[in-house]
């Protein structure tokens, strides 16, 4: 079987970088897989030599186009099987009219099963089956961290990684850790964060303004610990670096279609604080967080008809954030057999997202096409 894979593999974002672990999984597994790169900005990630020499063969003769791109560029070929992989970070999404163009598919593969309900509830009739995203799990499992970061010497330290969105909620995170944490205890607030097409500086600018905001509003102290931001480019074994300083990955973001970078960190032996209403529940393991259900309001920063008041996510209790951001500080200080226990379930759960794992996971859903 022969698998065009198209995507946008080479632009650097979380869409794109799922892409491309999902094109290794696939080889890894033996499937005769061809990408073929579209794109979404002017970005120029660097992409494994694999990609390159996979790009090289030709697409004549193809089974199968996995279109893993937004469902308005999806494009129905007769002579082939169509599957649509997309990803989902609401309840609903009838407004954005991406059922129209899923069900134009043979297939849809989305990475999670509240993904899948919410496409139907949407009204997407195309048969559905679950994708999982991967990792190349051996880089984190072999990984001996040998720099020092002074700043996160002797310290609990929480981290965050992913863009400067509304969905990804910082705000949320921000408020429950200074509201639950003096700036006299040992405990910090890593993030690491970008805007697309935003220089780092603006970008550290706009996300300090945030922060500073938030603690102006609190009213409960005169000063607050700065969280350490980072804006610019870092390379992924800095990034490594930066996790495996750090005892707790925060992911508190109104809706997710995964989370590579909490997986990162779980496979790293890390656990997550995490909304227990999106999809990280699904994977993650540590210490989930209650949530309510509400009309999205607030994300200007993505098309204009996705994330409207007429489509629902998941917004997560600050209050009970803090507290399980506490749970885990205390977990670590005073109970940390539990703790430890948290940080070996979530790196053995890691390895069943390991490319070769995942890559005979989607080799099987085409089996079954």
């Amino acid at each position: 079987m022969k698998v065009i894979y198209v995507g946008n593999y080479r632009d650097g974002t979380g869409w794109g970088n799922s892409c491309l672990t999902n094109i290794i999984a696939l080889d890894s597994a033996g499937v005769d897989v061809v990408p073929r790169c579209i794109k979404f900005n002017d970005g120029q990630s660097p992409v494994p030599a694999k990609i390159d020499e996979l790009e090289k063969k030709s697409g004549i003769g193809a089974d199968v186009c996995v279109y893993h791109t937004l469902p308005p560029l999806y494009s129905y070929n007769g002579n082939l099987k169509n599957i649509g992989l997309y990803y989902i970070e609401t309840l609903n999404f009838e407004d954005s009219l991406w059922q129209k163009y899923i069900n134009m598919m043979d297939e849809a593969w989305v990475a999670s099963d509240i993904a899948k309900t919410a496409s139907f509830a949407s009204g997407v009739k195309t048969p559905i089956k679950i994708a999982p995203c991967a990792i190349d799990y051996k880089i984190y499992d072999k990984f001996e961290n040998d720099s020092r970061i002074d700043e996160l010497e002797d310290t609990f330290n929480f981290c965050f990684i992913g863009e400067f969105t509304k969905r990804k909620n910082i705000q949320a995170m921000m408020q429950a850790f200074h509201t639950e944490f003096h700036p006299s205890e040992p405990v910090n607030l890593v993030i690491k964060t970008n805007i697309p097409g935003t220089h780092p500086q603006e970008t550290f600018e706009i996300a300090n303004k945030l922060n500073n905001d938030i603690c102006n509003s609190l009213k409960i102290r005169k000063n607050y610990k700065q969280p350490l931001m980072l804006t610019g480019h870092v390379e992924q074994k800095q990034i490594l670096s930066i996790l495996s300083h750090c005892h707790a990955f925060v992911a508190a973001s109104y809706g997710e279609g995964w989370c590579i970078p909490a997986l990162e960190a779980m496979a790293l032996g890390k656990p997550v604080i995490f909304n227990n209403g999106i999809s990280l529940k699904e994977f993650a393991v540590g210490y989930p967080v209650s949530y309510n259900i509400q009309p999205c309001a607030g994300a200007v920063d993505t098309i204009d008809n996705l994330y409207t008041a007429d489509s629902y996510w998941c917004q997560v209790n600050v209050s009970d954030l803090a507290k399980q951001m506490r749970n885990c500080y205390n977990d670590y200080l005073f109970n940390n057999e539990v703790y430890l226990e948290k940080c070996k379930d979530a790196k053995e759960r890691a390895k069943q997202y390991d490319y070769k794992v995942v890559g005979e996971t989607l080799k099987g859903l085409l089996n079954d096409s």
